[in-house]
């Protein structure tokens, strides 16, 4: 039973990767419920593989939008910002790129407090 479960939850990750954009947050909660009452539903068929589906997705999902509540907003995008900071990871450093964590200290409304660039 539990490979299928496994196999379950990486099809429901997948699922979210091919949204063409993440829903609202409020969709999140609300599927949360459908997840309990697969847990606690005993004569559904095959209910851990649905229960298995649905924690994929509720994790996909859920972290997907974590990831990008740490990005920079589309308006500020082409703005100049005056941020004062530091470097808060590793510089991964590649032939045409350089890559790190900014954190920043002055913290104002409109960035999130750690920004990859």
């Amino acid at each position: 039973m539990l490979p299928r479960t496994g196999i379950a939850f990486f099809l429901g990750i997948l699922s979210v990767q091919q949204l063409p954009e993440l829903p609202s947050v409020a969709w999140l909660w609300a599927a949360l419920p459908l997840a309990t009452v697969l847990s606690w539903c005993r004569r559904l068929p095959g209910r851990f593989i649905l229960l298995g589906f649905t924690v994929g997705v509720l994790w996909a999902w859920g972290f997907a939008h974590l990831r990008l509540a740490q990005s920079l907003p589309p308006e500020l995008i082409s703005r100049n910002l005056d941020v004062q900071g530091y470097i808060a990871s590793i510089p991964d450093i590649r032939e045409d790129s350089l890559r790190f964590e900014f954190e920043i200290t002055g913290q104002t409304d409109e960035l999130p407090v750690r920004l990859p660039l």
